[in-house]
């Protein structure tokens, strides 16, 4: 059973979800009503917005502005992006790894011709490898979020069925198809994972 998200809020950060122009501008007048009422209102400078599988071309309106319409935007750390995907916050996470890394090599005094393996500069800067830290997190909080009774929120989100048209060729990669693959690789299903959340000790 799948569940419709409209938004996603956390502090001050809102996302407003819609599958047409005329909700989306309902929602962002309701927004700035419901603002209004306790002396807050909405950044118009700050607010983007984002389209997708669309060829409206009509403006969203703030306080008689139009908002700037964007490809992509950052929400809480990572890049959303008018193709639905997670290439581009791949790309960026994995140029921060190595920025990270070439400054680690500094810090080490580390310089050309010399060289050092991944593996041993993990265990002098006392860090796990990237790779082994992200699935582990990403298995951590998978599990915790099935434990979550089905009404709570991010329960939905985890398994939230986006409407729209998808375009010809390959499915994008995503995030839930990188989990799925990865469960298909160890014999898993969503049920399977469900049973084992609910079976921690």
């Amino acid at each position: 059973m799948f569940t419709q998200l409209d938004d996603l809020d956390f502090a001050d950060y809102i996302a407003l979800l819609s599958h047409n122009h005329q909700q989306m501008q309902d929602k962002l007048e309701q927004v700035e009503k419901t603002a209004a009422e306790t002396g807050l209102s909405i950044n118009h400078n700050k607010t983007k917005v984002l389209k997708s599988n669309t060829k409206s071309k009509a403006s969203l309106m703030v306080n008689i502005q139009a908002l700037e319409e964007v490809e992509s935007f950052t929400y809480l750390g990572s890049v959303v992006d008018n193709l639905g995907g997670s290439d581009k916050d791949v790309k960026i996470r994995i140029g921060k790894v190595r920025t990270a890394l070439n400054i680690m090599g500094r810090i080490l005094n580390i310089r050309l011709p010399e060289k050092i393996s991944k593996k041993d500069l993990w265990e002098k800067t006392n860090q796990s490898p990237v790779d082994e830290e992200l699935k582990k997190r990403k298995w951590l909080w998978i599990g915790h979020t099935l434990r979550k009774p089905k009404t709570n929120i991010i329960r939905q989100a985890l398994q939230w069925n986006p409407q729209g048209t998808c375009s010809r060729g390959r499915p994008r990669h995503t995030w839930r198809r990188n989990v799925a693959a990865e469960m298909e690789k160890e014999g898993y299903k969503w049920h399977d994972l469900e049973r084992l959340a609910k079976n921690r000790t």
